[in-house]
């Protein structure tokens, strides 16, 4: 059985991939000439048909952050619908993406979807999103990961590198019960594997760490993953957003038996727009007012950008056995679900089972995709539930700039600067597009 799970991890992804190729000439002719226009003459409208018309596309490119550390990824992402008209509609993906410092991501999802059980037999029903299974299977090779020791009080002093590969595969399910709420669940099979880093100027996590400060270091087992989740969400188109996901989940270790843990996390996001309605749409555009305050819609209602207000807690329990470190969330930068956490502080920066983060922006879309932001962010990591509260907080505060396209978020530059740790700058792609 393992033998063939690991055929299947090499070579799935590339298989989804292959399905799901046919590329019509039309498709990128349509593209050619939108986004040519765009080019010609810049306004935010054609930028917008450009983006919609690409993520359109049965084949294209994608620019992704793979994992903190890994520099600029991109690759190729592969759909195919199948019979997109019927009640369940099919569809089948596949991305392959590779970064500067030799990061890999391989993907492949089936997809099924059809309109919520909730609607049945509803002329017209509340409830927008669809029920969706899918399975899915994902292989990624991170060859460079920091990592400074645990707990909240580690120094830079103690920075060394590890490398990790991981496989897994399983099945999702989501199903919108309310307009406002889904529940869904999930099952998979996860193999992690931890390495040393060798010929690297940064030291390798062997050399300054063992077991006891690094939990499954010398010997990684294979995972059983099971998840219950809620996410409620009103309503679940910007510029207002409030958009919760709340998860309970179990690790179960099947070799080794002495890493199975609990999880539990709420990842809570809160934005809010700053809308003006005005008496009498201005007779003639202008520049200066229209960036400080958007039109939207007839220009009767201009924006000023929005503010958001957003929580993350990670709460991980073990009983009588250990963590692994390579499972313990993480504050600093970006996390490897690629969450910005303390974005004035290094990438992974403090590692321990417990996190809990509170930010505050503010983001205005200037001109079509481009936008600024500033933030204020605090938060810190403990061994235990119990330490998480507001002693021994780390904080920082930054500005910077995004690009979207169709309301996502392609590109984001900042400059963060930390209680401690001094300022950071950097940029990010993605999420994947």
């Amino acid at each position: 059985m393992r033998r063939v799970l690991q055929l299947l991890r090499l070579v799935f992804p590339l298989i989804i991939m292959l399905c799901a190729a046919p590329v019509h000439a039309q498709t990128w002719s349509d593209l050619m000439q939108t986004c040519g226009d765009a080019v010609e003459h810049p306004n935010r409208f054609r930028i917008e048909d450009c983006g919609r018309v690409y993520l359109a596309m049965p084949v294209r490119p994608v620019i992704k952050t793979i994992a903190p550390g890994g520099g600029f990824g991109g690759g190729l992402r592969a759909i195919h619908d199948f019979t997109p008209k019927a009640r369940w509609n099919k569809e089948i993906s596949g991305t392959a993406a590779v970064s500067t410092n030799r990061f890999l991501f391989l993907e492949g999802d089936v997809l099924f979807e059809r309109p919520a059980f909730a609607c049945t037999g509803k002329s017209e029903c509340p409830v927008k999103d669809n029920f969706q299974i899918e399975l899915y299977t994902r292989r990624v090779e991170l060859p460079g990961l920091s990592y400074y020791g645990p707990g909240n009080t580690t120094t830079q002093q103690t920075h060394v590198q590890f490398g990790e590969r991981w496989f897994e595969g399983g099945v999702k399910v989501l199903d919108p019960v309310l307009s406002w709420l889904d529940i869904g669940g999930e099952m998979g099979y996860l193999v992690p594997h931890i390495g040393p880093i060798p010929n690297s100027s940064i030291p390798s996590i062997e050399s300054l760490f063992n077991d006891t400060q690094a939990p499954g270091l010398t010997a990684q087992p294979g995972f059983m993953h099971y998840k219950i989740l809620a996410l409620p969400h009103y309503p679940a188109i910007l510029p207002f957003k409030l958009d919760y996901q709340i998860a309970y989940e179990y690790y179960q270790d099947l070799d080794l038996h002495r890493f199975s843990f609990h999880k539990f996390e709420a990842d809570l996001i809160n934005m809010r727009p700053l809308r003006w309605r005005r008496k009498a749409v201005p007779a003639s555009p202008n520049a200066a007012r229209d960036w400080l305050c958007t039109p939207q819609g007839a220009g009767k209602v201009c924006t000023f950008g929005y503010i958001a207000i957003n929580g993350l807690l990670t709460l991980e329990t073990a009983a009588q056995q250990q963590i692994p470190f390579y499972f313990q969330p993480t504050i600093g930068g970006a996390d490897l679900a690629d969450r910005d956490t303390l974005r004035g502080f290094l990438d992974l920066r403090f590692r321990a089972p417990n996190r809990m983060v509170l930010q505050g922006e503010y983001g205005h879309n200037i001109w079509g995709p481009l936008g600024i932001l500033a933030f204020y962010e605090t938060g810190r990591v403990g061994n235990r539930a119990s330490d998480l509260g507001f002693s021994g907080l780390h904080h920082d505060v930054g500005v910077g700039v995004t690009l979207s396209v169709q309301n996502r978020i392609v590109m984001r530059a900042y400059i963060g600067f930390s209680t401690n740790e001094g300022s950071r700058m950097t940029w990010k792609a993605g999420p994947l597009l």
